[in-house]
């Protein structure tokens, strides 16, 4: 070992051999969102590098693939705020560009590769990465069913990714009730591509259904009450692949106990799907390992009418994080709970922290647009742009940069005009020196005082 402390191991990187870019990419890649946005003001390399669809593309394999980095709860209830669950008593909000209805619950969508869509009805959704602050508002979505007062619309969105042809995809659901019998007669769902930027109709399913909330492989899951029935008889699992654009029921675990449970959820979970049971005092918790095989993870005691929701592991994986209704997180393991009051409302999402952009599918972009600067930092940049404008001076090195094609001085009475255009063309120096002389003898001369 050395016997140098460590403030004093200052390592010095020679001038004429730095550091290749792959290694720089390497490293960079580690780091999360935030860090990498200060970082993209070091030099123009790193800023090119960091705002590449491809390390974008790197950063997020590498998030995907560490159990342990750039992992978040995010909620938009009463505002919008996330924390790390490295970290889970310090919580940062922040207030988006948009506006939502931010006392809607659902108004935030399940997350997939660190975005989300923003419902804000009757307005256009809006995809959106928080940590990068990118944003973009979708086109209107279509409409066959006119609904009068006598109906009642309820909206919700389900948000995934098709692997195969590499496209995010948005799908719509509008359930209308009829106010009357207080039954939803008819569900509308359309489904949207960011590559193709445009939406399209599904064939619609044989059931009624309220949104997709878990995304896995590809694949968005909903669970579905044909009917009123003892146990799980009306209780039906369905999925909807993003790349067929087709739906297709699920196989529930097959010892699953039935009698006396309450309610049935259904979750993405350290991505794998979950299933949440809950009973009258005590709440189980099923994973599929692989499509179609289930096995059972925890089950735990708990008081009725808890509303239980499994969020991810922490703790190097030794610990389960649960939501518990929207004012408490539960971290527990085999042996002991450990309850997180919070002091709002808070109705927690899973969210990588990732730099995928809702623009990098825009046509006619070359390459991915740069990260999000914030509006007040874009009107600065415009302003001191325009005051540069105004304030350049007539100078040699401006002269010869513009090229004065044609420059004409005519005095007459008071007004000063001064013609010139732009042009690659050379002009001699002797002609450019010969105007900027008579300017200055042709305005001394109008200033000059008339002799009584």
């Amino acid at each position: 070992m050395s016997d140098i402390p460590p403030a004093a191991m200052n390592v010095v990187l020679p001038e004429q051999s730095p550091l290749p870019l792959e290694v720089i990419e390497n490293i960079l890649s580690r780091l999360p969102v935030r860090t990498l946005k200060r970082f993209r003001a070091v030099e123009k390399s790193w800023c090119s590098l960091i705002d590449a669809e491809s390390f974008a593309k790197a950063h997020l394999r590498r998030s995907l693939s560490s159990p342990h980095s750039n992992r978040n709860l995010i909620s938009g209830l009463n505002g919008f705020c996330f924390m790390s669950l490295a970290a889970l008593t310090q919580v940062k909000s922040f207030k988006p560009a948009f506006k939502y209805d931010e006392k809607d619950e659902h108004a935030i969508s399940n997350s997939v590769n660190g975005m989300v869509v923003v419902m804000r009805e009757p307005a256009r959704p809006v995809l959106w990465n928080p940590f990068t602050g990118e944003h973009k508002v979708l086109p209107a979505c279509p409409r066959e069913f006119q609904p009068d007062e006598r109906h009642f619309c309820r909206t919700t969105y389900g948000f995934g990714y098709d692997p195969e042809n590499d496209d995010y995809k948005i799908i719509k659901v509008m359930l209308y009730m009829f106010k009357r019998l207080s039954l939803w007669s008819l569900s509308e769902d359309w489904i949207y591509s960011l590559r193709s930027n445009s939406w399209k109709r599904t064939n619609g399913a044989p059931y009624t259904h309220r949104h997709w909330p878990a995304h896995v492989n590809g694949i968005l899951h909903t669970i579905v009450q044909t009917w009123t029935g003892p146990g799980l008889s009306g209780v039906h699992l369905y999925g909807f692949s993003l790349v067929h654009e087709k739906d297709y029921e699920v196989k529930m675990p097959q010892k699953i106990e039935i009698e006396g449970i309450d309610s049935l959820t259904v979750d993405a979970f350290e991505g794998r799907l979950s299933l949440g049971c809950a009973y009258e005092s005590r709440f189980a918790i099923w994973v599929m390992v692989s499509y179609g095989v289930w096995n059972p993870l925890i089950q735990f005691v708990t008081k009725p009418d808890d509303f239980l929701r499994p969020l991810a592991f922490v703790e190097n994986g030794n610990k389960l994080l649960l939501s518990r209704g929207c004012k408490r997180l539960v971290v527990c393991d085999l042996v002991k709970a450990q309850n997180l009051v919070m002091p709002f409302e808070f109705s927690p999402l899973f969210c990588l922290e990732t730099l995928v952009s809702p623009h990098a599918w825009d046509k006619g972009e070359i390459g991915r647009k740069n990260l999000n600067i914030g509006k007040s930092k874009k009107k600065k940049m415009k302003m001191k742009k325009k005051k540069k404008k105004r304030n350049k001076k007539w100078t040699w090195s401006v002269a010869k940069r513009i090229g004065f094609y044609h420059l004409v001085l005519t005095l007459f009475k008071l007004d000063l005009i001064i013609l010139c255009s732009e042009t690659t063309h050379e002009v001699p120096t002797w002609r450019i020196w010969f105007s900027f002389c008579m300017l200055s003898f042709n305005v001394a001369s109008v200033n000059k005082p008339k002799e009584k």
